[in-house]
């Protein structure tokens, strides 16, 4: 990323809460930034969302900010309540480039102005409660069927790291 585009990034995460500090520059990623745009240009109030994201994002501290459900009165509030999520580190062969997670939730009303510090909020932050997915794929490209046949799906905690 160019210098310019990495201000902009950060520009664009602190007027979202979603800046985690210089400190964690390295491991922040694009990723958490576009769920909360897209959910803000494009998902009505009430409605569902469901999105990949490196398995970071469910567990470690760069994504604090993301995990909240309340994203920044500067650039004009979104309130999301999330539910549990899916950890799919555990599966072998990893299916994408890196461990993976799937997050769930919807956009909720925001009950205040940008200004309104103290106000009631319908946000509700990523629980604590995930379904743990554990597996070996033994074919590329396999159906769900066949795939499914291979995996456990188990509740867990997340353990969230520093």
């Amino acid at each position: 990323m160019t210098q310019d585009r990495q201000a902009a990034f950060r520009t664009m995460s602190q007027r979202r809460d979603l800046w985690a500090g210089a400190e964690l520059a390295p491991h922040q990623d694009l990723s958490a930034l576009f769920v909360i745009r897209v959910c803000k240009l494009y998902l009505r109030k009430g409605g569902q969302f469901a999105f990949v994201l490196p398995n970071t994002a469910i567990d470690r501290e760069h994504y604090a900010g993301f995990r909240t459900g309340l994203y920044g009165g500067r650039s004009g509030v979104l309130s999301v309540a999330f539910t549990p999520s899916w950890d799919l580190r555990r599966i072998r062969p990893h299916f994408f480039p890196r461990a993976a997670s799937v997050v769930f939730g919807a956009r909720t009303e925001y009950a205040g102005t940008d200004n309104d510090v103290g106000s009631t909020r319908e946000s509700q932050g990523m629980p604590d409660q995930i379904e743990i997915w554990t597996g070996r794929l033994q074919l590329n490209n396999a159906s769900w069927k066949d795939a499914s046949g291979w995996l456990t799906r188990t509740p867990g905690i997340v353990r969230r790291t520093s």
